[in-house]
């Protein structure tokens, strides 16, 4: 099915890879169907990134972003994992796109220089949406993997796997890499920002 259940042929386009976005540091890439990997390297000379690379930088995502979330509900189960709510705003509902929610639970591995992230479905927290109008986003995984590679620079890939039956058409596909994009793009602005000299 397409972003609204619209269901497509598949092509060997749609299955193949695919660099969906290409800008001065940011890579969308469609690694196969439903695989896409995201690429980017932050960089602040006045921070030290391991000590912001925990569940405040997950938090940091979303609340620097809040043009694109009705609702983002946080909750630190430990310090090493947590459970996400998710309510997206119908920005796009002209385009016939529905209104999405998500609910996950999100594990964090601290390995020296390198920080994981996963995310999967929690069902128990899809009761937290009261939006009669929000779909369940059609996420099956994603990771994100932050390698540290000088005190204050690391470079951030994010995997998201969507569900099998899920298909998302191209121009739909275009739409949601420039959302993605913008997201990251921001999240990018306000990590360089921190502590910088007036």
């Amino acid at each position: 099915m397409n972003m609204n259940a619209v269901p497509e042929k598949e092509t060997n386009e749609s299955l193949s890879q695919k660099i969906i976005i290409k800008k001065p540091n940011f890579l969308l890439t469609r690694t196969k169907k439903n695989h896409y990997q995201i690429n980017f390297v932050v960089e602040n000379k006045n921070i030290y990134v391991k000590n912001i690379l925990n569940f405040n930088f997950i938090k940091l995502i979303y609340e620097v972003n809040k043009n694109y979330f009705e609702l983002v509900n946080l909750d630190l189960v430990n310090t090493n994992e947590a459970n996400l709510y998710l309510l997206m705003k119908p920005i796009m509902k002209e385009i016939g796109l529905l209104q999405r929610f998500a609910a996950l639970k999100i594990t964090m591995t601290d390995q020296s220089n390198t920080v994981y992230f996963k995310g999967v479905p929690y069902p128990e927290y899809q009761s937290l949406n009261q939006c009669k109008n929000a779909i369940l986003a059609p996420i099956k995984e994603f990771t994100i993997i932050c390698n540290i590679i000088t005190p204050h620079k690391f470079t951030f890939t994010q995997n998201i796997i969507f569900d099998l039956d899920f298909t998302i058409m191209s121009i739909f596909e275009n739409i949601f890499g420039t959302l993605i994009k913008n997201m990251y793009q921001q999240t990018i602005i306000t990590i360089e920002n921190i502590h910088k000299p007036a």
